[in-house]
């Protein structure tokens, strides 16, 4: 895939199948000339594409790789609607969507079976920021960083199969943080 980024405001996606005369790929529009954000996945067969088109707070499209018109936004269909939250990730790990919302200034993780639809969060350490999601799209180990008030910038490894996490590297402090709680409350504005 080729993406081609029009400043901060919107970017045009081509693909082209893998295989292919690699001096003279054959790239095919994907989503060209419109004022909106596409960031594409391919995984079994299918593009599943994260985009601000008709949804401010992101959605997920799907279309077939053989679809002959791939800019033909008919043809795709929607595969994870806009939510009330923003989403702020998508990536294919283990076989499995991982979805990065942000809820109320906070990161929110969530686990979705591609087939049932099947949605399961990803407990974090509190609440905080996931500034990193690493995997491979066959292999079930996830790799994420999160920080917050009370947790140094730590890096932490999910398996996708079992839910098991732990943390396997951070930010070492001098100082001893496990009397700090982090609490998130919201208040009415007079205006």
């Amino acid at each position: 895939k080729l993406s081609v980024s029009h400043g901060w405001n919107s970017n045009d996606v081509y693909v082209a199948k893998a295989g292919g005369d690699p001096t003279s790929p054959d790239f095919k529009p994907l989503a060209v000339g419109e004022n909106n954000h596409f960031y594409v996945t391919e995984f079994n067969g299918f593009f599943y594409i994260m985009t601000d088109h008709e949804a401010p707070k992101y959605k997920i499209m799907r279309v077939s790789c053989d679809t002959p018109d791939l800019s033909n936004k008919s043809k795709w269909e929607e595969f994870i609607p806009e939510q009330e939250s923003t989403l702020d990730d998508f990536r294919i790990i283990g076989g499995k969507a991982v979805l990065g919302y942000q809820v109320k200034a906070c990161s929110r993780l969530e686990l979705m079976d591609l087939v049932s639809g099947d949605r399961q969060e990803i407990p974090l350490p509190t609440l905080g920021t996931v500034t990193a999601i690493t995997g491979e799209e066959d292999q079930p180990e996830m790799h994420y960083s999160f920080e917050s008030y009370a947790v140094p910038d730590s890096i932490y490894r999910l398996n996708i199969q079992t839910g098991s996490q732990e943390k396997v590297d951070g930010l070492k402090v001098d100082v001893d943080l496990s009397g700090i709680t982090t609490e998130q409350v919201t208040y009415n504005s007079k205006d």
